[in-house]
């Protein structure tokens, strides 16, 4: 177990160079509008996702509907669902208390190594746990960072721009494909068009939506074409 465990940790640990400039800035940008340090951490806790916490404090400042706030999170981490199928027959046999802590600890990171793993059975699930523990660690670490130098640093320093530039560094590397890019520049236009006019702040679900019918539509008209020709 043990050993299992600290490959997961090692495995893991040359990937959290994305991360922690993500959860700096995740922290930061709480702070800025408005939240306290202790919200944004209980934030960080609680929903552990961070384009999801990013949005989630845009919605609420902006005072966006309950119900639009969490269908948004939903959208946004729809992924995961289908990591789950994945993963569930290493997990499915542990404790219903450790089944829900491998839930929560579910990321990109953690899925990606995970899935490509050689271990088996609970072999791998250590893995899984191992990586999975250090990726929230460093994640919880970061925002607060993120959260407590917001505090002291100047107002005329805005670092508002330093997400942005987080996403971009992330999105670049998947407009690989030509329907990944069709889903980026359908969902970015809408969101340009649709976020400033659509009503109770649901232009960024409409916007997202778009984005995944779009991909899968040129997705499906490029494999046709293909067997056409």
């Amino acid at each position: 177990m043990k050993q299992e465990l600290l490959k997961g940790v090692r495995d893991v640990a040359p990937l959290l160079i994305g991360v922690i400039p993500f959860g700096v800035s995740s922290g930061l940008y709480a702070v800025e509008q408005g939240f306290t340090a202790f919200e944004a951490m209980f934030m960080s806790f609680v929903i552990f996702a961070g384009a999801s916490q990013v949005a989630t404090v845009g919605l609420m400042i902006n005072e966006a509907p309950f119900w639009i706030i969490v269908a948004t999170a939903i959208l946004i981490n729809l992924r995961f669902l289908i990591y789950s199928v994945s993963v569930s027959p290493f997990v499915h046999k542990a404790s219903k208390p450790m089944r829900a802590l491998k839930s929560y600890l579910m990321t990109d990171h953690t899925f990606v190594l995970t899935a490509r793993e050689k271990y088996t059975g609970q072999n791998k699930s250590f893995y899984f746990l191992g990586s999975g523990l250090l990726v929230w660690s460093v994640w919880q670490l970061s925002t607060f960072v993120g959260a407590f130098f917001a505090n002291i640093i100047p107002s005329e320093w805005s670092l508002e721009f330093s997400l942005p530039l987080v996403f971009l560094f992330f999105t670049l590397p998947l407009l690989k494909s030509r329907e990944n890019i069709i889903a980026a520049i359908v969902a970015g236009a809408a969101a340009i068009i649709l976020i400033p006019v659509m009503p109770v702040h649901s232009g960024l679900i409409v916007s997202i939506l778009l984005g995944a019918f779009s991909g899968l539509a040129a997705n499906k008209i490029f494999k046709q074409g293909v067997k056409n020709g």
